[in-house]
């Protein structure tokens, strides 16, 4: 094997190492409500839908999306043909590795040749004599399975509502006189047809059993969507078993109109919109925050732990707790830092307080002191409160012992992450130095020794805090110890070719 080669390897396994894959744990929505059709019948209650749903899901933690596939406040209202086509395409480009893509429409839908079309608000009437295909209604009309088609395998769950096809007098008419001459019944228009796209992942729910009118109804909300809003604040219940409720409940209240829901390819009893926090990730939350891994650290960190539950139970108590605690040591260990002088380090402290919680009354109490004149008089070189060099050993090493007992077993689990790292650096080592020649044996070397000193330099970045050896530092360390791992490896190249 030439040296090219060894260097195709060792990229390899440098890539192996360092890659990994973040996915994110957010919640986006579109939320579609059509009212003010030009030239099909106006409805009443599709705005005021779109708007309850959306007030919904923004305190699920969804974030809304709007039209041109930014963060919005409020749903997306009376889409026309072009803005309908884009808001949807940008939705989907959102979707990729999200944790929940919620797609809501209300408003006119229908069905041609056995697909269903969602309607903007500048669909025409179709021209029986001129336009006996309905080429016009077909270009302005939304394909519901290339819609969901685009969404799907992007989130881990997509769902969608379609509280749709309300009855259209107006088209109605148009395509009754289109089936005297063409003996295509005006029945085959109504309603959603069965979906022709396959996908996992999702939810998909439809105000009524296909190619069925649905009731616009006579209150603030269709009779679907008041009876979805009661179910969305029942707490604790997984989203698929929401559905099917609502489903069930409609049928006790409402005939002739039966919701359907279609579950494809979703772990059962999974995602929820809100609660049903284990108390398993609590815990994890916890132990990150006693280990003192705050906003970094390998393996997670109380920061992300807490937001992530937070994505899923917007007003979970015990995670808003445990931002306010993370403040709260970040206060501590800044006050700590002015109390000897070490103004900068304290100032660092503040700023990651500030950064979770920028209206902290402790935190601005801080950021108070460090702009006063007594603060900035105090220089580290002549604090006389300033530490022994003996007693900040001691103080390193009994905050270093606390955090391992903390861990409460994670002690175990990195070094077997760490020895399963180093394992394969050693089976390349032992293969290369059986079958293949010295220049090879020594740039497997360099990899296992590589793995084994920033394995060795990770342990111990997990366990001693930033409040000891910043994460510049680190960089500095491991920067020094890829040189020198460098140097040997061009020394031992050397001593080869010697």
């Amino acid at each position: 094997m030439k040296v090219r080669d060894c260097h195709i390897l060792f990229l390899v396994v440098t890539l192996f190492l360092s890659s990994s894959v973040f996915a994110t744990n957010k919640r986006f929505a579109l939320v579609i409500g059509n009212n003010d059709y030009s030239h099909l019948n106006s409805l009443a209650n599709p705005v005021r839908d779109a708007q309850a749903i959306a007030d919904k899901l923004k305190k699920f933690g969804f974030i809304l999306i709007d039209g041109d596939g930014k963060e919005s406040n409020s749903p997306v209202l009376n889409l026309n043909m072009t803005h309908f086509a884009y808001a949807t395409q940008m939705f989907a480009q959102l979707a990729h590795k999200a944790e929940i893509v919620f797609i809501y429409y209300a408003g006119h839908g229908i069905q041609l040749e056995g697909r269903s079309y969602l309607l903007p608000i500048d669909t025409p009437l179709p021209d029986i004599q001129r336009d006996s295909r309905l080429e016009i209604l077909r270009r302005y009309a939304q394909s519901l399975d290339s819609i969901l088609s685009e969404l799907d395998g992007q989130a881990k769950l997509t769902v969608a509502v379609f509280d749709a096809c309300r009855e259209i007098p107006k088209l109605d008419r148009a395509l009754r006189a289109m089936s005297r001459s063409t003996g295509i019944s005006a029945n085959a228009f109504r309603g959603l047809a069965r979906l022709n796209s396959e996908g996992r992942n999702r939810i998909i729910a439809y105000s009524g059993g296909f190619g069925q009118l649905v009731s616009d109804g006579d209150s603030q909300h269709s009779p679907y969507t008041e009876i979805l809003l009661k179910n969305l604040d029942v707490d604790g219940i997984p989203i698929e078993q929401i559905f099917q409720s609502v489903a069930w409940q409609f049928g006790l209240h409402h005939h002739g109109q039966n919701p359907e829901v279609l579950i494809q390819g979703i772990q059962p009893n999974h995602f929820y919109f809100q609660g049903k926090i284990k108390a398993e990730e609590l815990a994890l939350c916890r132990q990150h925050y006693q280990a003192n891994r705050l906003t970094t650290g390998i393996g997670g960190n109380a920061l992300d732990c807490y937001q992530d539950i937070l994505t899923r139970d917007h007003g979970n108590a015990d995670a808003l707790a445990g931002l306010e605690a993370i403040v709260e040591k970040y206060v501590g260990w800044a006050k700590d830092k002015i109390s000897r002088g070490r103004i900068e380090e304290a100032k660092e402290y503040y700023k990651k307080a500030e950064s979770i919680s920028p209206e902290n009354a402790k935190a601005l109490e801080i950021k108070e002191r460090l702009s006063s004149s007594a603060v900035n008089e105090m220089v580290e070189p002549n604090n006389p409160n300033k530490l022994e060099y003996s007693e900040r050993i001691e103080e390193k090493k009994e905050s270093l012992n606390s955090q391992i007992i903390y861990r409460n077993g994670y002690l175990s689990d990195d070094i077997a992450t760490y020895s399963g790292f180093f394992g394969v650096g050693l089976i390349i080592s032992i293969i290369t130095s059986v079958f293949f020649a010295n220049h090879l044996k020594i740039y497997s070397l360099y990899i296992l020794l590589c793995i084994l000193g920033f394995t060795i330099l990770s342990m111990f970045k997990n366990y001693i805090p930033t409040y000891y050896i910043h994460n510049e530092q680190w960089y500095t360390i491991y920067g020094i110890t890829a040189g020198s791992l460098f140097l040997l490896l061009i020394a031992s190249f050397l001593a080869s070719e010697g």
